[in-house]
């Protein structure tokens, strides 16, 4: 697939029109299609990098079936209501944290795990689940981890310990791993041209979404139901679908056959422990603190694996992530799609932190401070995948974090409530507009550059990028607003505060909180250079009709 192909506007017509029909017809012009993509003329899969399975002249090629519009979309809300239940299942908790520590006894040092033993699981498996979702078959993954979510959600809600609460949060963090990257896969197969780009952006609306709802679904069912209740809905809502999804979703044969050598054993081991390791350190840093041995070994450790996974991916005969993808254009969109839960996330916990801290708002109270996030991220989802139809990703993807970077400016001069309309919301929707609209350019200049039969490794790529840069965000601040608080609680300003020390210190945090997001606009800045000079302004051989043609062609397909 060629790197060129990240201009989605000039793609989009010249995909259209080599598909002309795709949509509507069941002539000969299908079966073709579908015959291209698992069997060129010398008998071989298309691939890339060495990664070709040979074909027997006996194996029997399935056709390609048209869906029904009604059954195709269908499938899509299935395949977003996973995704949005997943990261649900990462900020709800979040809000009710205090109230699941109180009744399940949990020590300070076991509170945070909660949140992280979820997020340690699901980022640090997503590699695998790719490979796995590559190899054995899209549905049969997304399936089985729709089931494995709702049903540890049940476990979750009714330990007896903290032990086994703990243990079930890890288990849901698994079937959310098996989802995303299979549900990539499954929207790569079932939507083709200028579709391919509106379902991707409705898939990363989802997300969005639901991190976002997910912190005011979590503070409403705190306020007025047990806690429980959060993991009750979630199988409440999760198991029903996925039982719906058995006979919706329509089966993608996998474009490589199972083998423990295709399966890329060292690839797979190495890159997993070095990001459940690399996840581990920043998820723990706020616990055991970053000058403990318990949080410098894992860190240095997981350096290490993820250089000798890279090295590895160089060397065996079959990687799973194939070396042409580890080039200078593909690193800075890993890097963007790092940036969008780097920046959100942060930002949330921070100031979640500044409201209940500093502006001494209720748990309810400060979900409900979140809904204008809510609204303009829903708004900026759902409208960025039309979006980028007609406008090129190269450009979107520079302005997003250019809005990400104002954003973060007007939210770090907040100080008291009374900057919470001056600043605060118009940060709030001025930055998660950038965040926002930036999921779906990126997610889909991820796919354009992605070798056929890949797209779950590379789904998994995107969205590991996304959760590790969750907790490193996390972490990087608040170590940054507690090193700056000391520095503020000076003599002069407690005088300042009529004697009022906790004045005082509440001030000094909300300094603290606020020049943390000063890391938030560098990081956001040094990506806009980055992505001008790797992306924006790269010269670009012109795309010929054959080119789309045969990319388009090299898309797994959905078969009966």
């Amino acid at each position: 697939m060629s790197q060129a192909s990240v201009n989605l506007t000039q793609e989009g017509s010249t995909k259209a029109a080599s598909n002309a029909g795709a949509e509507t017809a069941h002539d000969s012009n299908t079966n073709s299609q579908a015959s291209s993509t698992y069997r060129n003329k010398e008998g071989w899969n298309n691939s890339t990098d060495g990664d070709v399975t040979p074909q027997s002249s006996q194996d029997e090629v399935p056709a390609a079936v048209e869906l029904a519009p009604l059954r195709k979309w269908t499938i899509l809300f299935l395949l977003c209501f996973s995704q949005f239940w997943d990261i649900v299942n990462v900020t709800a908790p979040t809000i009710g944290l205090p109230d699941i520590a109180a009744d399940l006894d949990m020590g300070p040092s076991q509170r945070p795990w909660v949140v992280s033993a979820y997020a340690l699981s699901f980022a640090g498996l997503l590699l695998l689940c790719g490979r796995l979702s590559d190899m054995i078959g899209a549905k049969i993954t997304f399936c089985i981890g729709y089931f494995v979510l709702g049903i540890a959600a049940i476990v979750a809600a009714v330990a007896p310990d903290a032990i086994v609460h703990l243990v079930f949060r890890a288990i849901q963090g698994i079937g959310a791993a098996l989802t995303i990257p299979s549900a990539m896969s499954l929207i790569a197969a079932h939507f083709q041209g200028k579709l391919f780009t509106v379902a991707f952006g409705i898939f990363a609306a989802a997300g969005c979404i639901g991190n976002v709802l997910g912190v005011i679904i979590g503070g409403v069912i705190t306020a007025y139901v047990p806690w429980q209740w959060i993991f009750y809905v979630t199988a409440i809502c999760v198991i029903p679908a996925g039982i719906a999804s058995i006979f919706v979703l329509v089966h993608v044969p996998p474009q490589q056959k199972f083998t423990w050598a295709r399966l890329d054993v060292p690839g797979v081991t190495t890159g997993t422990f070095g990001i459940i390791l690399l996840t581990f350190a920043f998820a723990g840093a706020s616990t055991y603190g970053w000058a403990s041995a318990t949080i410098l070994a894992p860190l240095l450790i997981s350096i290490a694996l993820l250089l000798f996974f890279v090295w590895v991916e160089h060397k065996v005969k079959y990687p799973v992530i194939p070396p042409s993808l580890f080039s200078l254009q593909f690193s800075v969109l890993v890097g963007v799609a790092f940036s969008l839960y780097f920046w959100f996330n942060s930002l949330v916990y921070q100031t979640s932190y500044l409201f209940e801290n500093v502006f001494q708002w209720s748990p309810i109270q400060t979900a409900v401070h979140f809904l204008p996030l809510g609204f303009m991220g829903l708004l900026a989802s759902f409208s960025s995948g039309f979006l980028i139809k007609y406008v090129p990703v190269r450009y979107t993807m520079p302005v997003c974090q250019l809005l990400m970077v104002a954003g973060a400016l007007l939210m770090s001069f907040a100080r008291d409530s009374s900057d919470y309309a001056r600043l605060i919301v118009p940060g709030f929707l001025i930055g998660n507009l950038g965040m926002a609209s930036c999921f779906a350019p990126v997610n889909i200049s991820l796919m354009e550059l992605c070798p056929s039969g890949m797209e779950g490794v590379v789904g998994a790529i995107f969205n590991s990028a996304v959760q590790v840069g969750s907790g490193v965000g996390i972490a990087i601040l608040a170590l940054a607003s507690d090193s700056i608080q000391p520095k503020y609680i000076t003599p002069e300003r407690i005088a300042a505060a009529g004697g009022d020390t906790a004045l005082a210190e509440r001030q000094a945090l909300a300094i603290g909180i606020g020049q943390s997001y000063y890391i938030l606009v560098a990081f956001s800045a040094l990506l806009i250079l980055l992505v001008l000079a790797t992306t924006t302004f790269r010269h670009r051989k012109p795309e010929t009709n054959e080119d789309v043609e045969s990319q388009e062609k090299r898309r797994p397909v959905a078969v009966a």
